[in-house]
């Protein structure tokens, strides 16, 4: 199919891209690198990276491989200046010794997912009809993975948040997961989702309780889950709390529902008659940096990633400020459980390999 690359002659053509792919349609420019054997993988789903803020330097097709594979490529990604994760599609390894050796080298800095696609009947005749490519077993590949520290997923939605996540470059330190909600329900269902997948919900310590207890309404319930019932107070939503919850360190990683555009719904007041709040009278831009690079420089000091949930989707104008930020946010709250789990492996692989590893 072609490759993609945004960083042809860059910086001189900063709004320009090599693109041999069909597709028309181009990703923001990121440090995130595909190498796949499948056109779709590698440029069909430039829509949906759009859609949701995956911004990629690189794409690559490679096709049946007749005379460079992906093993070529991982060796040139590996000390490519502007690929910090790479995101790769696999039918068949034709060097497996040498996937491995090259895999090793790129690990410990630069975290890889894949999707294998192979290692099912069906799968292995319709890669033999795409590619010519004979698929090994799934359990081969899945052991190669979890030994060379690449995260795996058979689901191509989880390759990109996976990809996107790992893209911010935000390491954190360990499992424990802080939640700050206004549901209930979203809260347990993602401590539930987020035990399920090893990761650690914390019950807070007293002292951490005391100091949350200044920032939240007094219907909220003080606990991890934090469910805040709903909080006016949107300083103490974005900066306060999850301040508190940091400093603490008793947590490496929070997850925030839900974040409001409050543009659109005091239109939806007004024009219902009803009454509005001063506290939600603030544009946009304001929100953000009031509220999003406060909170975003503490989050790059300390290394303790936030993920953000907007369940008014990704056309939301103010969703659509956290994804021209490459801050990560998602529609429901699933996603950045799994996630954060996938950033927790990565994590315990980094430190197996060095003690003292730290973000």
């Amino acid at each position: 199919m072609g490759i993609y690359n945004a960083y042809y002659n860059y910086p001189e053509l900063e709004d320009k891209c090599f693109n041999t792919m069909w597709i028309y349609e181009t990703p923001e420019r990121g440090n995130i690198s595909i190498i796949a054997h499948s056109g779709t993988v590698a440029s069909h789903a430039f829509w949906f990276c759009k859609n949701i803020g995956v911004k990629i330097g690189k794409s690559l097709s490679t096709g049946n491989e007749e005379n460079i594979d992906m093993i070529d490529f991982l060796d040139y990604l590996k000390d490519d200046p502007e690929t910090d994760v790479i995101g790769l599609y696999i039918e068949e390894i034709k060097r497996g010794k040498e996937f491995i050796d090259i895999v090793k080298k790129i690990t410990p800095t630069k975290p890889i997912v894949a999707i294998y696609a192979g290692g099912t009947e069906a799968a292995s005749r319709s890669i033999m009809g795409h590619t010519g490519a004979i698929a090994g077993d799934d359990k081969i590949f899945e052991t190669v993975f979890n030994e060379t520290g690449i995260i795996s997923t058979d689901s191509i939605t989880e390759f990109f948040y996976y990809l996107r996540t790992f893209s911010q470059n935000i390491i954190p330190n360990g499992s424990r997961l802080g939640i700050i909600t206004d549901s209930g329900g979203c809260g347990a269902m993602m401590a539930k989702a987020a035990e399920k997948l090893g990761l650690i919900v914390p019950e807070f310590s007293e002292e951490l309780k005391g100091k949350l207890k200044q920032y939240i309404p007094p219907v909220a319930n003080i606990d991890n889950p934090l469910d805040l019932t709903f909080q006016f107070n949107q300083y103490n939503l974005y900066v306060k709390i999850p301040k508190a919850m940091i400093n603490s360190g008793e947590i490496d990683g929070i997850i925030i529902y839900a974040v409001f555009g409050f543009e659109e719904v005091l239109n939806v007041i007004k024009t219902s008659g009803g009454e509005t709040y001063e506290e939600f009278e603030i544009s946009n831009d304001m929100m953000k940096g009031l509220y999003l690079k406060p909170s975003q420089r503490l989050v790059k000091k300390k290394m303790v990633p936030i993920f953000y949930i907007g369940p008014q989707g990704y056309s939301n104008p103010w969703i659509r400020e956290f994804i021209n930020s490459n801050i990560p946010i998602f529609d429901l709250w699933d996603m950045p459980v799994k996630c954060f789990s996938v950033l927790a492996k990565y994590s315990e692989y980094r430190r197996k390999l060095n003690p003292n590893f730290k973000k």
